[in-house]
């Protein structure tokens, strides 16, 4: 809203200029417009201003959702792609809580690319991550590295990963329909 007061009093002020040096220098050419021609010019020049000003706002934000999916992806690769030991389990439990936040940032500033099913999946991808290493880290060290679930964190990891590449697809624009 304010964005808006400070473009019309600019207009107003910008007129009100063009209108006084028009009056104080009325044989030069440089003035010799009509009403309507300098109305014309500065609402152009400050729409031109508006439209440019949207569109960075935009690009920040997906700055921003690139940042955060470069955060989640290190701390996942850095947490997660080791084998689980179970003297790690503070740290394993710090980074559920940092990629909880992160997801719920995410997930605010990504709203206008229409990514909620992603970021679900992320969400629940990483729940599944949380439960199965929570729950199993009592077990030692040796079950996480057993034939039966050796596959399992790498493969759950891959999906987030997976899910937080179609996020970036969007931000591009070359994110196919119903994918």
């Amino acid at each position: 809203m304010k964005k808006v007061v400070y473009i019309i009093i600019g207009m107003l002020l910008s007129i009100g200029l063009f209108i006084f040096l028009g009056i104080k220098f009325s044989d030069c050419e440089l003035f010799k417009y009509n009403l309507m021609d300098i109305i014309t010019t500065i609402c152009v020049s400050f729409g031109i201003y508006y439209l440019t000003k949207l569109g960075e706002e935009k690009k920040d934000k997906n700055s921003k959702i690139e940042s955060t999916i470069e955060l989640i992806q290190r701390k996942l690769t850095l947490t997660f792609s080791s084998p689980i030991k179970i003297e790690n389990k503070a740290e394993y439990l710090h980074s559920f809580k940092y990629l909880d936040n992160k997801i719920r940032i995410l997930d605010n500033i990504s709203k206008h690319l229409k990514c909620d099913e992603e970021i679900r999946n992320i969400q629940i991808e990483k729940d599944k991550l949380s439960d199965f290493i929570t729950d199993n880290i009592d077990l030692g060290d040796e079950y996480f590295v057993g034939e039966a679930v050796k596959e399992k964190i790498p493969n759950i990891l891959c999906n987030i990963e997976t899910h937080l590449d179609s996020i970036t697809l969007k931000i591009y624009g070359t994110s196919k329909k119903g994918n």
